[in-house]
């Protein structure tokens, strides 16, 4: 009877219909993981509270800027004790209740990045990043609007790079927007701007003050620079104004305003028997000899005489003869054009003691776009080098090196050590035997690196290249900086 009563509760139990297993749900499946890697962390106390300083360490690991933490700990604690929050609060701001939120198909703002972790498209680290990245950005355009794309007359070399930094975001390529932003940062270092330099009046200078304070800031020229599409245009500007118009030109010596001069000065109230480098400020200035005596015209020069022992250059403004300056509009040209690819006064005559006459002949002739393309390589290649000098510094010192001697190994490389090329002779030599005219890794299609010239080219130049550009000034910027026609 037994027996016969427990095979029935056997075929009873398997002739019942099994229920399906419920779907996890993807928010509670998260609130699950984080509450357990935050446990096996002893982040967590006894009573249930974690520490402000390990809640605010979790979010810079996050590469969460430091202003955002504190708006962000204060927002996900709803009870703050002094130095600690629930967790329980934190979980509830971050899980609060209600339907999981449908998938969306655009993930964009905070909301919806947390909406995507809830619905399981995100994971946690993932959604930090993203808020990380999106208040940098923001604060970046707050600083300088200009940048937006759309918003100014003249599309800024930068607002390029804003683009793919929010496509990256959208395709959660975070290695990639993390790169358009730290070429964005690298972009907006450059302050260092004269309006000296353009031939303003005060017609243009009231187009800056925006908040008519009668007072032109920092900021006011950085939005205006921007606005205009970047400081290549207003040196274009510059440019175009000295060749249409010759009003703040010397006749007699054909000299611009704002041009770098070669000159002699007044030592001891006599001619200088060496010349040095000056910047002309005015042209046509009225100078007499004592009360009575006759009136003559000049150049006022700022000429610079090396520095103070506050480490200041000191400079000297003199009214000299026409005659006693060593130079032509011409040579202003070439000044202008250094200006505009970042060469700014206090480096050219640097670089001019280095670069051969024809190499800065060369910058002249350079189209605008091409100039563009240069001074955009050059700010990228700074931001390179000034990351990399510090681990070359930190290598030099544990080397027993001193920092005078690091200055002299850079100098040297730069300026007199031969270029050694590495060739694989064993795969490359027989082309050399046999080719007369050896052609480059773009022509043969074959190589040991990057084959696509269009990858690289839309990576360095992408933004510099507009709609109506001629083909011999786009691919032509590899001959030109290296002023090689062949």
């Amino acid at each position: 009877m037994s027996s016969t009563k427990q095979c029935t509760q056997v075929a009873s139990v398997e002739a019942s219909p099994v229920a399906p297993a419920v779907p996890a749900d993807p928010k509670a499946k998260a609130k699950e993981n984080i509450e357990r890697s935050v446990h096996s962390a002893s982040m967590v106390n006894q009573d249930g509270h974690i520490e402000v300083r390990h809640l605010r360490e979790m979010l810079t690991a996050l590469n969460v800027p430091a202003d955002h933490c504190e708006i962000l700990v204060t927002a996900s604690g709803a009870a703050v004790k002094e130095d600690h929050v629930h967790f329980s609060d934190f979980l509830s701001w971050l899980f609060p209740d209600g339907e999981v939120p449908q998938k969306q198909r655009h993930v964009r703002g905070t909301g919806s990045m947390l909406e995507g972790l809830y619905a399981g498209q995100l994971s946690l680290e993932d959604a930090w990043c993203q808020a990380s990245f999106m208040m940098q950005l923001d604060d970046l355009l707050k600083v300088h609007p200009y940048l937006e794309p759309g918003s100014t007359t003249a599309a800024h070399p930068l607002q390029y790079w804003v683009t793919r930094c929010r496509a990256a975001f959208t395709r959660k390529k975070f290695g990639e927007a993390q790169e358009s932003l730290r070429r964005l940062l690298a972009g907006e270092c450059f302050e260092e701007f004269q309006c000296a330099y353009l031939g303003w009046g005060l017609e243009e200078a009231s187009l800056i003050d925006l908040d008519k304070d009668g007072r032109i800031t920092l900021p006011d020229f950085q939005g205006f620079v921007g606005r205009m599409g970047g400081v290549q245009q207003l040196f274009e500007h510059r440019r175009l104004r000295i060749s249409s118009s010759r009003k703040d030109v010397c006749d007699h010596a054909g000299l611009a305003v704002g041009s770098r001069v070669r000159a002699h000065f007044y030592c001891h109230g006599h001619k200088s028997r060496s010349w040095r480098e000056a910047q002309v400020l005015a042209v046509g200035v009225e100078k007499r000899q004592g009360p009575m005596g006759p009136v003559t015209y000049g150049v006022l020069l700022e000429f610079g005489f090396g520095y103070s022992e506050k480490h200041k250059r000191w400079r000297a403004r003199q009214v000299v003869p026409p005659t006693w300056v060593l130079s032509s509009v011409e040579d202003a040209s070439v000044q202008l054009a250094m200006r505009e690819i970042g060469l700014l006064d206090d480096d050219q005559a640097f670089w001019a003691l280095l670069l051969p006459e024809s190499e800065m002949r060369a910058v002249e002739r350079l189209t605008d776009c091409q100039r563009k393309a240069l001074a955009g390589v050059r700010a990228h290649s700074t931001d390179s080098h000034e990351q990399a000098l510090t681990q070359v510094k930190t290598r030099f010192k544990s080397m027993g090196f001193e920092g005078r001697e690091l200055e002299t190994t850079l100098g040297w490389i730069q300026d007199m050590a031969p270029v050694v090329i590495h060739v694989n002779l064993d795969r490359m030599g027989h082309f050399m035997e046999t080719d007369e005219f050896y052609r480059n890794q773009f022509e043969t299609k074959t190589s040991n690196g990057a084959l696509d010239p269009v990858a690289w080219q839309n990576y360095c130049m992408r933004p510099l290249m507009t709609s109506d550009l001629k083909q011999v000034e786009e691919f032509a910027y590899v001959g030109i900086c290296v002023n090689d026609i062949k």
